[in-house]
């Protein structure tokens, strides 16, 4: 898995998601956010080195698990 991460806590904008702009959060929510930052950054390598990402794009989901299933196989050989 390869790619880069943004920093997003301190961004200009607000966030938005798949629908339009996300409403408002609680100051509690993002507060936990940024408590919770160092120990996220600490567990990332986990994922990097033993992940493999998947591109769902268009991908109708009975095939995204035929794709998991097949990959998933082929690390048991």
């Amino acid at each position: 898995m390869t790619g880069g991460s943004a920093d997003l806590t301190h961004s200009p904008h607000p966030p938005s998601g798949p629908r339009g702009p996300r409403p408002p959060e609680s100051a509690d929510a993002a507060q936990w956010r940024l408590d919770h930052l160092s120990a996220y950054r600490d567990a990332l390598p986990w994922p990097r080195r033993e992940a493999e990402a998947v591109d769902t794009t268009g991908i109708p989901a009975s095939r995204v698990a035929e794709t998991v299933i097949n990959r998933l196989g082929q690390q048991d050989g």
